[in-house]
């Protein structure tokens, strides 16, 4: 299933609110040389371990859901979190190809923005 070109433009946007979000609340967020790192080989925004929350989370013990426990942390609601690129409401997206689950190419698309964004800044000279 291919994403649309609106649907694209959408996701850009709320990626864009979340780096900005993020920026806000923890500086260097992006960076592979602090801890926690963000691992893009790894990277999978439809999943709780490895999406950028995840993967960002400290972890507690007993910390069942990373992803979660960030975004309480930053104190996120899940309708700030979907403005922010985190969360998908994937039932906006049309109807998946036989063999697809509906969720696999916003999510892939998701993580692709949120990769792209992150080794921009990895590539750019320190400030």
């Amino acid at each position: 299933m291919l994403i649309e070109a609106t649907e694209r433009e959408m996701l850009a946007g709320r990626v864009g609110r979340g780096v900005t979000l993020l920026d806000g609340r923890l500086p260097n967020w992006w960076r592979a040389d602090l801890q926690p790192v963000i691992d893009l080989d790894r990277l999978n925004m439809g999943t709780a371990d490895y999406c950028v929350l995840g993967q960002l989370a400290w972890r507690v013990d007993g910390d069942d859901d990373p992803y979660l426990a960030m975004r309480e942390r930053l104190g996120l609601t899940p309708t700030t979190a979907l403005a922010a690129g985190f969360e998908l409401d994937v039932s906006h997206f049309e109807t998946a190809e036989i063999g697809e689950c509906a969720c696999e190419a916003p999510y892939r698309a998701l993580t692709e923005f949120w990769r792209a964004v992150i080794l921009e800044r990895r590539a750019a000279p320190p400030t």
